[in-house]
């Protein structure tokens, strides 16, 4: 394999010097040759030069102005200078100006300049080498950069699901050993009392403590739903899966699951919704934030008091509301409702018990869905919470 040769430029405005250089030196390196400054630059422009040799005095431009100009363009090429004077200011002038590498006295000697050159091409792959090698560390050190961001983002985000998770196990251990354990321990003993008087109580009483039992269970089982939905909502296990449905079977099913309850206090249900009309959310989701704001509706009407479901479609979404004719909400309750930090239990107008966790949970499924949810409430005179929808794909 031939090594390909160093490119280099010599400068000199007399011919005959011009051509006993280039045979002088064309068999060790690529060898230009220019009679003028501006030939010169002309070849630069052209060709990638490492070093020049130029004359210092010719007639157009002299060497020290090429040089200067050289050293603003092509600050990596070595330069030299020759010259018949021994004028020091040139040779300082040379130096300081032209960033010269070295400066030799005409005629020059064939070995003394080829050491000179072989120098300056050698300096000169060294400095290239320190360049490439000092991008090379730049874009390591911008790659480790990045990756350490990236692992301080993933510590960050780790960090935050650990206390998260704390949180949560947290709170379901308080909600089992105070909101679960009282009803548990309410049906005991209801038990044991039907057991212990079975005989000598009449049917009247034992309907009596079988609709205790019913209702207590039927607490229960809301409540230890609530607690699953919640937790799983907040440690990201639910997947999330939208399609088109019709909004108003789910309000159907969300009454018929809560029939007992509107029966017992005698609600009134008017349900006002386009039997058509679709929105892209995920069900099952959906399905769990009507059946909780249905169930606080009623929990907090009175009895037989009427409970309104209407909508209103708009160009991308649908706006739901339920509206009930009860206790209404505190203003020092309102602005907590949707925070997780501050869930609040309250009870219903028959005494019902609740985790607190529903509204968060409905808060955390309606956003999930690209939705929207809040409320208006007039202590004393009743509550209306509306929640929209995306009727059409929304993407990710």
């Amino acid at each position: 394999m031939i090594e390909e040769k160093e490119p280099i430029l010599y400068v000199d405005d007399e011919s005959d010097n011009l051509t006993v250089f280039n045979s002088s030196f064309r068999r060790e390196y690529t060898v230009y040759t220019a009679n003028g400054g501006q030939e010169a630059l002309k070849i630069l422009a052209e060709n990638k030069i490492k070093v020049i040799i130029t004359d210092q005095r010719m007639p157009e431009m002299t060497g020290l102005e090429l040089l200067k100009i050289v050293s603003e363009n092509y600050p990596a090429i070595k330069k030299i200078v020759l010259t018949g004077f021994t004028d020091v200011k040139v040779i300082i002038d040379s130096i300081n100006k032209g960033n010269v590498y070295r400066y030799l006295t005409k005629p020059w000697e064939k070995e003394e300049l080829k050491i000179a050159i072989d120098n300056a091409l050698h300096l000169y792959r060294i400095e290239q080498q320190n360049i490439e090698l000092i991008d090379e560390l730049k874009i390591a050190n911008s790659k480790l950069e990045s990756y350490n961001e990236t692992l301080e983002q993933e510590v960050t985000i780790r960090t935050e699901k650990l206390l998260n998770a704390i949180a949560v196990r947290d709170k379901f251990f308080d909600i089992l050993a105070h909101d679960i354990k009282q009803p548990v321990v309410s049906l005991q003993g209801f038990l044991q009392l039907l057991i212990m008087k079975y005989d000598s109580y009449d049917d009247v009483k034992r309907k009596k403590i079988l609709g205790i039992l019913k209702d207590s269970t039927n607490g229960l089982y809301s409540l230890i739903e609530d607690l699953l939905n919640w937790t799983k909502s907040r440690l990201d296990i639910i997947e999330y899966k939208p399609d088109f449905f019709v909004i108003n079977d789910l309000f159907i099913q969300s009454s018929e699951h809560l029939t007992p309850n509107i029966v017992e206090k005698k609600i009134q249900l008017k349900l006002n919704l386009n039997k058509e009309l679709k929105v892209y959310a995920d069900a099952e989701m959906i399905k769990i934030v009507i059946r909780n704001l249905l169930s606080n509706a009623i929990k907090f009407s009175h009895q037989g008091e009427a409970i309104e479901i209407n909508y209103d479609q708009t160009p991308g979404e649908v706006i739901c509301s339920i509206e009930d004719k009860g206790v209404g909400i505190p203003d020092t309750i309102k602005q907590y409702l949707f925070d997780p930090s501050k869930i609040i239990s309250t009870r219903g107008t028959k005494g019902e018990k609740g985790t607190g966790l529903g509204l968060t949970l409905c808060h955390e499924f309606i956003l999930k869905n690209k939705g929207k949810i809040w409320v208006h409430s007039v202590e004393g005179k009743g509550s209306t919470f509306f929640f929209s929808l995306p009727i059409n794909e929304v993407p990710e």
